[in-house]
C-alpha cells in the first residue's frame, strides 16, 4: 500500500504542482482505515485489504512532506532539511510501534510481562481482539489529529 500511495501521490503533485491537499487525504484515508480495524471483527482478507488501504493513505504522506520541506528549506538548507524529516520519521515510527505494542499487551487481561510470549500463544483470540481493537481505534485518533495538522501546512508551489 506505501509504494502505490507514494507513487499515485508524486503523479498527481507533478501533474498539479501543489502538495497541499494530499498529506489532508492520505491521513485521512488511513484514519479511516485505522478506525474500521478498530470497530470490525474482520478475517485474514478484509485485514490485508485495511492493512493496503492504511498503507496507502501513510505512503502518500511522507514523500509529500519530504518535498514541502525540501522546497520551504531551499538549496542552502537542503541536506539539513532533509536528514530532519529522516529522523523524525524514524522516531515517529519506532515512537508509535513501541507505544502501539505497549498498550495492547497493557489491555491483555491478566498479562504476565515475565511471561509475555507463552500468555498471549494461549490466550483465546476472543481475549486478545479488545485490545487490538483499542490500540487501532486511538492510532486512528492520532492519524486523524495529524490529517487536521496537515491542513496548517503553508501553501506552497514546486519549483
Amino acid at each position: 500500500g506505501m509504494v502505490v500511495g507514494s507513487t499515485t501521490c508524486g503523479r498527481i503533485i507533478a501533474r498539479t504542482g501543489s502538495p497541499r491537499r494530499v498529506p489532508m487525504i492520505g491521513m485521512g484515508i488511513a484514519s479511516a482505515g485505522l478506525a474500521l480495524l478498530g470497530v470490525l471483527t474482520l478475517d485474514t482478507t478484509m485485514i490485508g485489504v485495511l492493512g493496503f488501504v492504511v498503507g496507502a493513505g501513510f505512503g502518500s504522506v511522507m514523500p509529500t512532506m519530504q518535498i514541502t520541506v525540501q522546497t520551504v528549506a531551499g538549496r542552502e538548507r537542503l541536506g539539513a532539511a532533509t536528514s530532519i524529516v529522516s529522523l523524525s520519521r524514524s522516531l515517529g515510527a519506532a515512537t508509535g510501534t513501541a507505544l502501539f505494542g505497549a498498550l495492547v499487551f497493557a489491555l491483555i487481561p491478566e498479562t504476565d510481562v515475565g511471561h509475555l510470549a507463552e500468555h498471549v500463544r494461549n490466550t483465546p483470540r476472543d481475549a486478545l481482539l479488545p485490545a487490538f481493537h483499542t490500540a487501532f481505534l486511538v492510532a486512528a485518533v492520532v492519524a486523524a489529529m495529524a490529517s487536521v495538522a496537515a491542513s496548517r501546512v503553508p501553501r506552497i508551489e514546486l519549483r
